[in-house]
């Protein structure tokens, strides 16, 4: 599943349309990011984990193995940095409990310093554009 701006998602889908088969096509879902993350308000957790756990009992009828990709976006210049890390925080525990293999993915401009370390002492894994790291923050 790719939640992603919907700026982005005709180029993703052109790239999807050009690499895979139609059988591996059928098997992946994608999604505008509004719809999780603005839809209900900015930045609504109890929402945005409904949205996802609707689309991943469709994507469970289809495959065994669940990878999401997520650009997670807030309409405010900054978002509520506990709203944030409680999102964050439950999220993990939903991924760990499917088994499933998720990124979130959030612009680097957006994030304030706070933010950034926030994140990295709740993900095991930082990667960047050019990189991919354990994180020194984290408390796994």
């Amino acid at each position: 599943m790719i939640i992603e701006n919907m700026r982005k998602l005709p180029q993703i889908k052109a790239n999807i349309d050009k690499e895979f088969s139609h059988q591996q096509k059928e098997a992946i879902r994608l999604v505008n990011n509004f719809d999780y993350y603005l839809a209900n308000g900015d930045f609504h957790t109890k929402t945005i984990l409904t949205h996802f756990q609707e689309d991943l009992s469709i994507l469970k009828t289809k495959n065994t193995l669940i990878r999401t990709w997520a650009h997670v976006e807030w309409a405010s210049e900054e978002p509520d940095v506990l709203l944030l890390e409680e999102f964050e925080s439950t999220a993990d525990n939903f991924v760990k409990e499917e088994g499933m293999i998720s990124v979130c993915a959030y612009a680097a401009e957006s994030l304030s310093s706070t933010l950034d370390t926030i994140l990295q002492q709740l993900h095991q894994y930082i990667m960047t554009d050019d990189t991919f790291s354990i994180s020194p923050f984290c408390n796994e």
